[in-house]
């Protein structure tokens, strides 16, 4: 049996499924921050953060809401507040993975792009890898 979803996972399943086709359904959904690529950037900002204390460098860049769904993975694009507003992107469920987990980080991969999960949606990210591996 299923756990129930929280208030937050709830909320956001809630914001995300207007979003989508009326047929379509939510089968996990979760914020994610894009992972910084490029080494250079990375080590200039962890530079900062150790002179002026401003938190991770992957919290720096902007959380997205990523819905894995019966049809696919879609990526939301977000307003001000950071609440979803309309479908960025759409990627068939091929491109979602590998999923991976070290201590209490949770990452995964999506069409080459690496998300950071933070502990809040940790569930949820468990969640999808599981879905990812019964997938065909």
């Amino acid at each position: 049996m299923a756990r129930p979803l929280t208030r937050t996972e709830r909320r956001l399943q809630e914001r995300v499924q207007p979003l989508l086709a009326p047929d379509e359904k939510i089968q996990a959904a979760l914020y994610a921050h894009p992972r910084l690529d490029d080494r250079a950037t990375r080590v200039a900002k962890i530079i900062t953060v150790i002179l002026a204390g401003f938190g991770h460098p992957d919290t720096w860049t902007r959380p997205c809401a990523i819905a894995l769904t019966d049809r696919g993975v879609v990526r939301f694009r977000h307003n001000r507040l950071g609440r979803p507003v309309a479908e960025a992107q759409r990627y068939p469920l091929s491109d979602l993975g590998p999923f991976e987990t070290t201590g209490l980080d949770f990452w995964f991969d999506l069409a080459g792009q690496r998300y950071t999960v933070t502990g809040d949606w940790n569930s949820e990210h468990t969640k999808m890898r599981r879905l990812r591996e019964q997938a065909p």
